[in-house]
């Protein structure tokens, strides 16, 4: 698991929508992601994934989302083109979530 990435967020979890725009991400990505892993036969959990009765939307715990971000999108070897496309689309969210973080 990843140790080294630590963000102090403003919520413990945020809904779906509102965890696309923390992390600079659309919901289309989000839901590829997360329809890869059920395809896969793997839990959404790993991605922070839960749901609270009577809420619309699914929410995420950040710090998770991140982990699996970094682990799974950002530290992978990447193999094809669009895999190291998806990657330098990732890191300035993520560099600017952790630089804000060091600044506060």
């Amino acid at each position: 698991m990843n140790n080294y990435i630590k963000h102090t967020f403003s919520k413990p979890w945020f809904s779906q929508s509102e965890t696309c725009e923390v992390f600079s991400i659309s919901e289309t990505w989000l839901k590829t992601q997360m329809r890869n892993l059920m395809d896969e036969g793997r839990d959404l959990k790993e991605l922070g994934h839960f749901t609270i009765d009577g809420k619309r939307e699914a929410c995420f715990f950040p710090q998770m989302l991140m982990d699996w971000i970094v682990n799974n999108k950002i530290q992978n070897m990447a193999k094809y083109d669009y895999e190291i496309a998806e990657r330098e689309k990732l890191l300035p969210s993520l560099n600017q979530l952790t630089e804000g973080n060091n600044n506060a």
